[in-house]
């Protein structure tokens, strides 16, 4: 289980030999839409505006400084094309990139406590997704007759969504399934972790 080598993200459970998450991801609902600009079914949209309105959004609510990071996981593929423009203008200092910089980093300081990871590219620099990290036995698992196929014979029409990959295969058997491919991905948001607990503490000896 990769829990023993991100003690930081998860904990193994002694009794049962499951494991507990020690962090937390946003269930999307009316009230994250109210307040956050999340709704339920909001998909690239909705996270770039949560983007461009974080600055604002932090100064509106009176609190101490956030202890944990905010990491927004993205896949690095043509879905982000836009989205260097969006971080740029999000950015309040003079250290803008371009999207091929951003594309290779392995976590990305937006702004106070908010991060982008994005997913690492593939050997040959080309685009990646979460579902690139799972190894071919796991994307050759079929459900009604079809797969996921592997990342060079993919094809959207034919075989199985990523919905019913992610429900009928991940979900499902992942007790089974081979999660290695997500090492490189858990050490980049780890990262985001560990550079935000020193941001925070560097701008709390500032008073800032």
């Amino acid at each position: 289980m990769l829990v023993t080598d991100f003690p930081n993200l998860a904990r193994e459970n002694p009794k049962n030999g499951d494991y507990e998450l020690l962090i937390s991801f946003i269930k999307k609902s009316n009230r994250t839409k109210f307040f956050m600009g999340l709704p339920k079914d909001g998909g690239h949209v909705c996270l770039k505006t949560f983007v461009s309105n974080f600055n604002k959004n932090s100064r509106d609510y009176k609190a101490p400084s956030p202890q944990y990071p905010v990491i927004i996981v993205l896949d690095n593929d043509k879905g982000f094309d836009d989205f260097t423009k969006v971080i740029n203008a999000a950015k309040t200092g003079p250290n803008e990139l371009q999207e091929k910089d951003y594309r290779n980093k392995k976590f990305i300081h937006v702004i106070h406590n908010l991060y982008v990871v994005l997913t690492p590219l593939n050997e040959e620099r080309e685009y990646s997704d979460i579902e690139s990290l799972f190894d071919d036995n796991t994307r050759l698992i079929k459900h009604n007759g079809r797969c996921f196929n592997t990342v060079s014979n993919r094809n959207d029409n034919t075989d199985l969504s990523k919905i019913n990959f992610a429900n009928h295969i991940i979900h499902k058997q992942k007790t089974s399934i081979n999660f290695n491919g997500f090492k490189c991905l858990l050490n980049r948001i780890r990262g985001a972790i560990g550079h935000y607990a020193e941001y925070r503490q560097e701008h709390t000896r500032e008073g800032g």
